[in-house]
C-alpha cells in the first residue's frame, strides 16, 4: 500500500504497468498451478502448497519491516553501496508480495487520490482475474478437444479462493485508508508532485470516503475468511471437499478452517499499514502490527494446527523471525528511546538478513518438496 508521505523514485511509465501486471499475474500462476495439485495430488503435493503459502505470508509481511526500516534515519544515512546491496535482499525477500513490484502513485506519474486508489485496488484483480479465466477456458477447451477430463467450473472455484487470497487485502487497504484521513493535498514544486500535511485544513468528506468504503470493507472479509470458513464447514466430508483440498489436506480436523485465520490475519496486517503510515506515526503502526503478529503467533503455537510437525515447525520459526524482526524495527524507528547509530545499523542489518535467509529457506523447502518429496517419505508416516 502506497505510503502518502513518502518519496519514491519512479522508472518508466510503460515498465512501471508491466511490472505491476506481469508480477501478481506469475504468483497468482505458480499459486493456481500449486492449488490444483494439492486438490487432486496426495500429502507431498499439499505439503508443497502450504509451504508456498507460507513464504507468501512471510514475504508480505516481511515487506512492513524493509518498509519501516528504509524511512529510518540511519538507513538514509548508509552509503548508496550499502543501500544498494540491502536493495537486493529486500527485493528477494518481497518477491512474493502482491505489490511488490511497483508503486501505484508511479503508474500515473502523480500521487493518486483515494477514490483512484481504491478503483485501481478493484481494477487492477480484474484484469488479472479475467485474464486468467480465458487462459483457463482455453486450457479446459484444449482438454476436451483432446478427450481429457476437465472442469473449467471448478477451475473458476479454485481461482476465486486463489486470487482471494493474493488481492482482497490489498482492497481491504485501499478502503481503510481513508478513515483517518490525514489532511492531505497535492502541491506542485519545481516539477515534483508531493503530499503535503496541513495541520489547518479541515476534513470535510470523512463521512463520504467512510460511506462508500465500510460497504466494500464488509465484503471483502465476507468474500474472504468468512466465505472460505463456510464453504470448508459446509463441504467438508462431501466428496466435493476435494475441491478444497488444497485449503485442509495438511491440517488437523479441529484446524481444518486455518486458512481462513491467516487471510483475516493478512488483512488485518494490510489495514494496520494502511491506517497508520510509518511515515506519518511509526509508532502507532508498529503497535498494531506487533500486537497482531504475537497474538497470531502465539494462537498457531497454541493450536499447531498442521498434521505434520515439520509444517507446524516452519510456520512457527517464520513467525518467530518477524517477530523478532519487527521489534529491532522498533527499536531503529520509534522515538520511544534512544539508540545509537552503530547499533541501530546492526539492528538492520540483522533484521534483513533474518528475514531474507527464512524466506529463502522457504522458497528451498518449497522446491524441495515440489520435486523431490514424494507420499512415500518418512516425514509422512510421523
Amino acid at each position: 500500500m502506497t505510503d502518502a508521505f513518502m518519496c519514491q523514485e519512479c522508472g518508466i511509465a510503460w515498465m512501471e504497468w508491466a511490472l505491476w501486471l506481469a508480477h501478481p499475474s506469475a504468483l497468482l500462476a505458480i499459486s493456481m498451478r500449486s492449488a490444483k495439485g494439492a486438490a487432486a495430488q496426495g500429502d507431498a503435493a499439499a505439503f508443497a502448497n502450504d509451504v508456498l503459502k507460507i513464504a507468501l505470508s512471510f514475504s508480505a509481511s516481511a515487506s512492513v519491516i524493509m518498509s519501516s526500516l528504509t524511512t529510518s534515519d540511519v538507513y538514509r544515512g548508509f552509503s548508496a553501496q550499502t543501500k544498494g546491496r540491502l536493495r537486493l535482499f529486500s527485493d528477494v525477500t518481497q518477491s512474493g508480495e502482491t505489490t511488490w513490484s511497483s508503486s501505484a502513485d508511479c503508474l500515473f506519474g502523480r500521487v493518486l487520490l483515494l477514490d483512484e486508489l481504491l478503483m485501481l485496488s478493484l481494477a487492477t484483480p480484474g484484469i488479472v482475474v479475467a485474464a486468467a479465466t480465458l487462459v483457463l477456458g482455453i486450457i479446459c477447451f484444449v482438454r476436451r478437444w483432446q478427450g481429457t477430463d476437465s472442469s473449467f467450473v471448478k477451475d473458476l472455484m479454485t481461482l476465486g479462493l486463489v486470487s482471494g487470497n493474493q488481492y482482497l487485502p490489498g482492497v481491504a487497504a485501499a478502503c481503510v485508508i481513508a478513515f483517518p484521513c490525514y489532511h492531505t493535498q497535492t502541491e506542485e514544486a519545481g516539477g515534483n508532485f508531493l503530499m503535503a500535511y496541513s495541520t489547518s485544513e479541515r476534513c470535510g468528506e470523512r463521512m463520504q470516503h467512510m460511506a462508500v468504503r465500510a460497504p466494500v470493507l464488509a465484503l471483502a472479509f465476507a468474500a474472504g475468511p468468512v466465505v472460505w470458513s463456510w464453504l470448508i464447514q459446509r463441504y467438508h466430508g462431501d466428496g466435493r471437499s476435494q475441491l478444497l483440498r488444497f485449503l485442509t489436506a495438511s491440517y488437523r480436523q479441529e484446524s481444518r478452517g486455518w486458512e481462513a485465520n491467516r487471510l483475516a490475519k493478512n488483512m488485518l496486517l494490510t489495514c494496520a499499514v494502511a491506517v497508520a503510515p510509518i511515515s506519518y506515526c511509526a509508532g502507532l503502526q508498529l503497535f498494531l502490527v506487533v500486537c497482531l503478529m504475537f497474538s497470531f503467533t502465539a494462537w498457531h503455537l497454541w493450536n499447531c494446527p498442521y498434521r505434520f510437525a515439520v509444517l507446524n515447525a516452519v510456520e512457527a520459526i517464520s513467525l518467530c523471525v518477524l517477530n523478532l524482526c519487527m521489534m529491532a524495527s522498533s527499536l531503529v524507528v520509534s522515538d520511544s528511546w534512544y539508540v545509537t547509530r552503530v547499533l541501530a545499523g546492526r539492528l538492520i542489518f540483522a533484521a534483513y538478513g533474518l528475514l531474507t535467509m527464512n524466506f529463502l529457506g522457504l522458497a528451498w523447502l518449497f522446491l524441495w518438496a515440489k520435486f523431490k518429496l514424494d507420499d512415500d517419505h518418512e516425514l509422512f508416516k510421523t
